[in-house]
């Protein structure tokens, strides 16, 4: 009588029903929760050569087919609840389409390696398929494999790995989805690199509207990529495993819908336009978010008529650098059409941004607090404005192309002539001139059309050797200063710089320097400035390979003042105004002071800390008053041949 309370008559009453192991009413219950509710258990299978019809129930289950065959066409697999997965490997040249119900994951090996194969995953007769895993696989270099999958929802995400093997795996993956004749269709792809930086030929994508690529896993990812009917796509790029890695990959796009492209990198990577791949693009959002790394993307063509104003908007945020441009060939407008514009906006991005005008659009450019650098494509004019923000190393740069010796180029960076013409520039501390061509005299007038900035710069794009030329920057401003940049080779020509007004008193010019690019002793042939009473000249370097700087000849005729200051300096000869304060006691290094060889009384103060060398020729006399530093092995050397009590 199972009605009682008499727990010891329940239990025997348990014994009778003669259930093994079942002695106890909780036992009994526990036995019958397992008959109504059955633990799941985790199934393995193996498929055939053969056709097979395999089925299991509720657990995590794994069907595997290892051999190139064993999956087939004609297949049946039924695996029921659970979280379930098929691993199998497919040839290059082989089609299969299986009939499977609730397999959640697939992850295929290709294999072979013979010629251009093509190989097909076709799900259409599948359902429950989210997720596709393809292998990279090594193909014959220069013949490279196609893998399609095809058949399901947008829903389910090809994601292609590099688990196998290493070699030529540039091999082509496209993803066919079902049901995509929609305008809103969703597809993602994802690439994971999680071995070694990796290469691979095109993903396609067909019939998906907003298409966004991952790529993750630690190592640099690139592939080209090809979706015929996106509008928005999305490429995402995971950090680098290795921070100090200075490569990145390379995603080349042919997607000539899209007109919103979003990149959200924590690598390098550099976006191209295969082949005019992006022509409607007008809104390219970057996010650049790891500082010392950086997104770049110069070669993107878009579409461009005469009857209307086209923008072109690139919208930079973050902590990484960002370089940006493009390549298109722009039309002049139809009278009345407003000029067109290519937009910088990146005024809270952290990071460095480079941008390149061109000159056939209007150019509205602003950065944030990185070191930014617009290089121009030509003049700017009205219609270009340009705020490089609070960065304290931003710069405007221009090619100057030499003409023949002796041509004076003015009107640098805009006509200055034309007020009405003139560009609006802000937040720009460097203006800087890249010599360019056949190299001969040249004099550069900065009066007017770098007043912008706070210090005018000569250098180049690329080392350039000016040779046995004198260059001449003329028309500096009183608060300007000159910057002699490391990739022109000044060991021959003399730069000349002068003030565009000097009939002050108590005129000043700082000139610094950045060496010389790779080479271990920076050599100047001469700095030459008239009408200057304080010079400030800090000969540095910020080549790592420069380890000595030789300034050459520092003719400064009417300088009452020179200072002098550098830690990689050995050597100058100055020439200043006489009763000149000659101020060295700044450089840090050893240093031989030579001085022009005229009658004149000069106040020398040498390095503090190192050793001088000091050399007076034959006028050191009782008007020189030579002051040396801390070092127990400062030299004077002169000629004092004829000197007396009274001159010497």
């Amino acid at each position: 009588d199972l009605t009682t309370d008499n727990a010891t008559a329940i239990d025997a009453a348990v014994v009778a029903l003669g259930i093994s192991g079942v002695t106890t009413l909780a036992q009994l219950n526990t036995a019958y929760d397992l008959l109504v509710n059955p633990v799941a258990v985790d199934t393995t299978v193996t498929l055939t050569s053969s056709i097979d019809n395999k089925s299991t129930t509720g657990g995590n289950d794994t069907y595997y087919a290892l051999n190139a065959g064993d999956l087939a066409t004609g297949d049946v697999i039924s695996a029921g609840e659970g979280a379930d997965t098929l691993i199998a490997t497919i040839s290059d040249d082989a089609t299969v389409r299986p009939v499977m119900t609730s397999v959640e994951t697939v992850n295929v090996t290709i294999s072979g390696t013979s010629g251009a194969d093509s190989s097909v995953l076709n799900l259409d007769q599948s359902t429950g398929v989210t997720s596709v895993n393809v292998n990279t696989h090594v193909s014959t270099n220069g013949s490279e494999d196609t893998f399609t999958f095809s058949g399901v929802g947008t829903a389910a995400v090809m994601t292609i790995t590099d688990n196998l093997g290493t070699g030529n795996l540039d091999n082509d993956y496209t993803a066919t989805y079902s049901s995509v004749s929609g305008t809103s269709d969703v597809a993602t792809v994802n690439v994971a690199t999680t071995t070694a930086d990796l290469a691979l030929g095109n993903i396609t994508v067909a019939g998906v509207e907003t298409l966004t690529v991952n790529a993750s896993g630690g190592f640099d990812a690139s592939y080209g990529l090809v979706a015929d009917a996106a509008t928005t796509l999305t490429l995402n790029a995971a950090a680098d495993a290795t921070a100090a890695d200075a490569t990145g990959g390379t995603v080349s796009v042919t997607a000539a819908l899209v007109t919103t492209l979003n990149v959200n990198a924590s690598n390098d990577l550099t976006i191209s336009d295969a082949t005019n791949g992006l022509l409607k693009a007008t809104t390219i959002n970057i996010d650049s978010a790891v500082a010392d790394k950086g997104v770049t993307m110069t070669d993107m063509v878009t579409t461009n008529a005469a009857t209307a104003t086209e923008v072109l908007t690139f919208n930079i945020t973050g902590a990484g650098d960002a370089t940006v441009g493009e390549n298109t060939t722009w039309s002049a407008n139809n009278t009345g059409v407003a000029e067109d514009q290519i937009v910088i906006a990146g005024g809270t991005s952290t990071g460095d941004i480079a941008y390149t005008t061109d000159t056939a659009v209007a150019n509205l450019v602003t950065t944030g607090s990185g070191d930014d650098t617009v290089t121009l494509g030509g003049v700017l004019d009205a219609d270009d404005s340009i705020n490089l923000g609070a960065g304290s190393n931003d710069t405007i740069a221009i090619a100057v192309t030499f003409g023949n010796a002796g041509t004076d180029h003015a009107d640098i960076f805009f006509t200055d002539a034309t007020a009405t013409d003139d560009p609006t520039i802000t937040g720009v501390e460097f203006a800087q001139i890249n010599v360019a061509g056949t190299m001969a005299a040249q004099e550069f007038s900065v009066g007017g059309s770098t007043t912008f900035a706070d210090t005018v710069v000569l250098s180049a794009a690329t080392a350039t050797d000016v040779g046995n030329n004198n260059l001449t920057i003329s028309g500096l401003g009183a608060t300007q200063g000159v910057k002699l940049g490391s990739l022109v080779n000044l060991d021959s020509a003399t730069v000349i710089m002068s003030l565009a007004d000097a009939t002050g008193t108590s005129d000043s010019l700082s000139i610094t320097t950045d060496g010389k690019n790779s080479t271990v002793t920076a050599t100047y042939e001469g700095m030459t400035v008239n009408a200057v009473e304080t010079i400030n000249l800090d000969l540095a370097s910020t080549t790592a390979a420069n380890t000595t700087i030789a300034a050459g000849a520092l003719a400064f005729a009417n300088a009452t003042a020179v200072n002098l200051t550098g830690s990689k300096i050995t050597s100058a000869t100055v020439t200043a105004a006489d009763t000149a304060t000659i101020d060295a006691s700044a450089i840090t290094g050893a240093t031989t002071l030579a001085f022009d060889n005229n009658a004149k009384d000069y106040i020398i103060k040498g390095s503090a800390t190192a050793a001088n060398t000091f050399t007076m020729g034959t006028k050191l006399d009782d008007g020189d008053t030579i002051t040396g530093g801390s070092a127990t092995t400062d030299k004077l050397t002169a000629t004092i041949d004829g000197l007396t009590a009274t001159t010497g």
